[in-house]
């Protein structure tokens, strides 16, 4: 009922938000371990005394992070919850279309033969003959009438595909404006992440800056590379999974055409005008399409960028290394 369907929506919805709520303490607790806490241990412990700047940084973060934190984790949970209903969306709309497709299996599954006029039945001048002529001209009569109907019914099967699936992508567009700047600037930051982390490993490799390396700094490199890694990955996961899977609608409504028996050229034009415009998320105002294939030349710059720091971080230890 619709009482107990209300009921389990709000159960669902109390656990998830202690969950969230735990995972943005927990987050919190990390970040503190990962950041703030090896800029104040260098300043207790550390041989070199750090800048004013470096110091004042190092105290406020342990103000700042948490609320930043905080909203950064419900920003990749509020992602993931969106993710959800779009899906359940692009489901529905898949389901709506299957029953729109449904009642033209009736026009297709006719397996009598071609109406074909014999010459016995032209040359004959019996009353057999007059029948049968009368006979062959009535089916051949229902039969343009059922192609009439069937033209129609097509016609508007093809018409609330096309509305269903305008509707769903005018939704994933409305998600896209909406939160397409906020997913920009958090792909920047975990970029960013990962860049930095990398130069770093570079510079303590190579001696620039004059700080020795000490084990406190591990917890900040640790958090900051994988932190950014998975929070880059996250994010593209997400965009990512709802445009490929909008995407196969229009392949998914061509195969329930083929399944009902509609001719080919028919199921052409309808995947055509359903695949008119690119299906999925947007960014920029609609201009990029967030799908599989830029995402993986975008991982493959960063990681190709990745390697050439730790390269040359790993040349740089081996140059420090006594020779034999």
């Amino acid at each position: 009922s619709s009482s107990d369907g209300q009921w389990a929506f709000d159960w669902a919805l109390r656990i998830g938000g202690h969950i969230v709520l735990c995972l943005q303490l927990l987050m919190v607790a990390d970040v503190l371990m990962g950041f703030s806490l090896p800029g104040t241990l260098h300043m207790a412990h550390g041989r070199e005394e750090p800048d004013a700047f470096a110091s004042v940084h190092a105290l406020a973060m342990w103000i700042a992070i948490p609320p930043v934190i905080a909203a950064m984790t419900a920003s990749y949970v509020m992602f993931a919850f969106i993710a959800i209903l779009h899906m359940l969306d692009i489901l529905g709309t898949r389901d709506l279309i299957t029953r729109c497709i449904g009642p033209l299996a009736g026009f297709y599954d006719d397996d009598r033969p071609p109406l074909v006029a014999t010459q016995d039945g032209m040359m004959s001048g019996s009353s057999d003959a007059g029948s049968q002529d009368e006979e062959t001209r009535e089916a051949v009569e229902a039969r343009l009438r059922m192609r009439a109907i069937e033209a129609s019914v097509f016609r508007t099967v093809a018409e609330l595909a096309v509305v269903l699936v305008d509707g769903m992508q005018s939704r994933l567009d409305n998600t896209s404006r909406e939160i397409g700047g906020l997913w920009v600037h958090l792909v920047f930051f975990s970029t960013c992440q990962v860049l930095a982390i990398c130069s770093s490993f570079e510079a303590h490799a190579t001696g620039v800056g004059g700080f020795d390396y000490r084990w406190w700094w591990a917890l900040q490199d640790f958090f900051h590379f994988g932190g950014g890694v998975v929070l880059l990955g996250v994010a593209m996961f997400v965009f990512c999974v709802l445009t490929e899977t909008a995407a196969r609608v229009p392949q998914y409504v061509r195969d329930l055409l083929e399944q009902v028996g509609c001719p080919r050229m028919r199921q052409g034009c309808v995947a055509s005008l359903l695949s008119a415009k690119p299906l999925g998320m947007h960014i920029f105002r609609g201009h990029l399409l967030v799908d599989a294939g830029r995402a993986l030349e975008y991982l493959v710059v960063i990681g190709a960028i990745t390697l050439n720091h730790l390269v040359l971080a790993f040349r740089a230890v081996d140059r420090k290394m006594p020779e034999p």
